[in-house]
């Protein structure tokens, strides 16, 4: 009995080289941080959802994460809430977002829900500025 429980937890759990992260920071419309956002995550596939707070800096993580599409959505009281679909979590490499959130007047409500594009800063994109490129900025 003993080495059937062992065989299923072993093999129905998730190895961590099959899993990835999703990883970021809200921040409010003035580029501070926001704590205490309530952030959850459902994947597209199976509808399973997992809730975290970010931290004093605003920072959040969802580690063991099977690949797959995911929606975020960011709730915090006296904030618009944000829902950021389609974040594709890939094997292997976090995946690393950043959300901003809109500052609302009334108290204890949470404001309307938007979908907002996230940046995505998973290194996956980029742009090299060359010099010569900047010398022909405007303004300089």
């Amino acid at each position: 009995m003993l080495a059937a429980t062992m065989m299923f937890a072993l093999l129905g759990a998730p190895r961590a080289e099959d899993t990835s992260a999703l990883q970021g920071q809200v921040l409010a419309e003035d580029g501070l941080p926001i704590p205490g956002v309530t952030a959850t995550l459902e994947s597209s596939e199976t509808g399973e959802e997992r809730e975290v707070l970010t931290d004093v800096e605003g920072f959040f993580v969802f580690p063991a994460l099977p690949s797959g599409d995911y929606t975020l959505k960011t709730k915090r009281e006296r904030f618009n809430t944000v829902r950021s679909p389609e974040l594709v979590v890939s094997v292997g490499q976090p995946t690393t977002v950043s959300v901003m959130m809109v500052h609302t007047e009334e108290e204890g409500c949470s404001g309307q829900e938007a979908s907002r594009p996230v940046i995505n800063m998973s290194g996956d994109y980029g742009t090299v500025l060359t010099r010569d490129f900047l010398k022909r900025l405007p303004g300089r």
